[in-house]
């Protein structure tokens, strides 16, 4: 599948459009249990690009203290879903740093149409833009199977 110049990935993209030196914006959406986490884990290796959840981010602002994460903090320890306004705010702010200077991989972010149109305001005055939106589909039985093996307890 080439002409001996360029490896290609499973997709018949060759590898340095993506990978080359360039810098790399990925999206990645999909139902909760999609797979969409061990996706963007392996992309995040094999481009050598950080990986942002919601998730992840949400808690490690809320370690280090930040106004911001200190509020989502509260809504998560109240299980409540985290307002997109402090959602975005921490995303805009993580998206500055300097581990995504080569490219990101977005896990399941934006999840709303505000998000979205946020996002894309946000990536217009950091000058960058997305350059690829994976969805991951699996079966609905596969998804529920997956989720129900989760653990949420903060003690095992």
């Amino acid at each position: 599948m080439g002409n001996g110049r360029n490896s290609y990935n499973v997709y018949g993209t060759p590898r340095s459009r993506i990978s080359g030196g360039l810098k790399t914006r990925i999206i990645i959406i999909g139902a909760p249990g999609s797979g969409k986490g061990t996706r963007a884990r392996t992309l995040g290796k094999m481009f050598n690009i950080a990986v942002i959840t919601v998730g992840d981010m949400l808690r490690e602002a809320a370690s280090i203290g930040t106004e911001q994460g200190l509020i989502a903090k509260d809504y998560m320890n109240r299980g409540e879903l985290v307002p997109d306004k402090i959602v975005i705010s921490i995303m805009e702010k993580r998206l500055t740093r300097t581990d995504v200077e080569r490219g990101f991989i977005l896990d399941g972010f934006p999840r709303s149409i505000k998000q979205a149109i946020t996002l894309d305001g946000i990536l217009k005055r950091l000058n960058a833009k997305i350059d690829h939106v994976i969805t991951i589909v699996a079966r609905s039985e596969t998804i529920v199977d997956r989720i129900s093996l989760r653990r949420i307890c903060p003690n095992c």
